[in-house]
């Protein structure tokens, strides 16, 4: 493996030097920080243990169910000063510029050393940057694929463009000095629906095992209103544009959700639709509950939920909201306000965002409909403790 440095070749050119301070960090590279060690035991269930490390935790990744408030989760980490990765929109205004030292990295990561050479030594600016921008694009890509993020495709200006990026890609996958997440720059978080053990890169896994880095928040919530909030989604009932930007629903929505969105859109009445949910094997979200039982019982991963992220004005309690976000700053190792945290927390603006309300499935459902839900899903419900009407964190608040 080669060792990656971080001190800049004293023959860079002044271009160089000037795209290297101030490339925006709009993916992944390299924080050279010091291998993990294993810790030597784990914390009972739910006892979580706090970030030991003199700063806060560096890298995190967050499992937030879909339709499951996941913005809600998103404002706590912004708060945190985190960037964002993965299946959440963020401006350009959110993306930090990477420390010169980190760009330098992510270009070792991804070009080979005459390519290095060659874009070190290179005195037009329009280059300079484009070969950064290429080598974050290909690091960024290859970490969505070994998280088991499915790929939408690469947004790019050309083919030959796109074959490059690709190519890259295909290199970061293959590089042994590109697999570590802890080696990716700091103060990253990455979002995402599911983290699907069948699909998650190996090493990643081992790693995390092994040194409780990144560290893993998950979030869920009631599996009925997760039901109804899709079904809302889908049909075009929630906001279909991208918080800050005029993005249509179309360039949102991947190539599977809008099928859904067009079969419940044949159906003249809300009932129809939860019918044509209720009965779908393949219907967005129908197994996610299932596939992240694993996080939910894991002692190394923070639970957080959307009853208690949500606080009064989603028919929540102000304590548990500010209890929730102090445990997410602990486990991180942060120093934050809770308070002014959690006051920012109900966004009606966001992305998706309808009403927000806890117990909203009450509003939809007939008798029929719990029937069916309880039929196919009552063990949900039961282990992530929905059917008492509470949740499976309540008894160590």
């Amino acid at each position: 493996m080669n060792k990656l440095t971080t001190t800049i070749p004293a023959g860079a050119s002044r271009e160089f030097r000037t795209a290297l301070s101030t490339q925006k960090g709009t993916a992944l590279g390299s924080a050279g920080r010091a291998p993990a060690r294993r810790r030597p035991d784990r914390p009972a269930r739910y006892q979580l243990t706090p970030w030991a490390d003199t700063a806060k935790a560096p890298h995190v990744v967050v499992v937030s169910l879909a339709k499951s408030g996941t913005h809600l989760v998103r404002e706590v980490i912004s708060a945190l000063g985190y960037a964002l990765r993965g299946t959440v929109f963020s401006s350009p205004q959110e993306q930090p510029v990477l420390p010169a030292e980190q760009m330098w990295r992510v270009l070792q990561l991804i070009y080979l050393p005459d390519e290095l050479d060659e874009l070190v030594g290179c005195c037009d600016p329009a280059v300079v940057d484009r070969g950064m921008k290429r080598a974050i694009v290909a690091l960024n890509e290859s970490w969505r694929l070994r998280l088991g993020i499915l790929q939408r495709g690469l947004a790019v200006n050309d083919e030959r463009d796109g074959e490059t990026l690709n190519a890259l890609t295909v290199r970061a996958l293959s590089r042994p000095e590109a697999k570590s997440f802890v080696d990716t720059p700091d103060n990253t978080c990455w979002f995402l629906h599911e983290l699907a053990l069948d699909r998650v890169d190996e090493f990643f896994l081992r790693q995390w095992s092994d040194t409780g880095k990144p560290r893993i928040i998950f979030n869920y919530r009631d599996p009925r209103d997760v039901l109804v909030s899709m079904v809302n989604f889908l049909s075009g009932e929630s906001p279909g544009r991208v918080s800050g930007s005029s993005l249509p629903r179309t360039v949102v929505l991947g190539g599977r959700l809008r099928i859904h969105g067009d079969i419940l859109r044949t159906a003249e009445t809300f009932d129809d639709r939860l019918n044509l949910a209720l009965t779908d094997p393949t219907f967005p979200g129908a197994d996610a509950f299932e596939n992240a039982l694993w996080l939910l019982r894991h002692p190394d991963v923070c639970k957080v939920s959307f009853e208690e992220l949500v606080g009064p004005s989603g028919g929540g309690s102000e304590t548990r909201q500010r209890a929730a976000v102090q445990r997410v700053i602990d486990f991180l190792g942060a120093d934050a306000d809770v308070e002014k945290i959690a006051e920012q927390l109900f966004d009606k603006d966001s992305f998706t965002f309808l009403k927000g309300q806890i117990g909203g499935w009450r509003e939809h459902f007939t008798q029929s409909h719990e029937a069916m839900f309880n039929e196919r899903y009552g063990k949900i419900l039961e282990l992530y403790s929905y059917a008492s009407g509470t949740d499976p964190l309540a008894s160590v608040r």
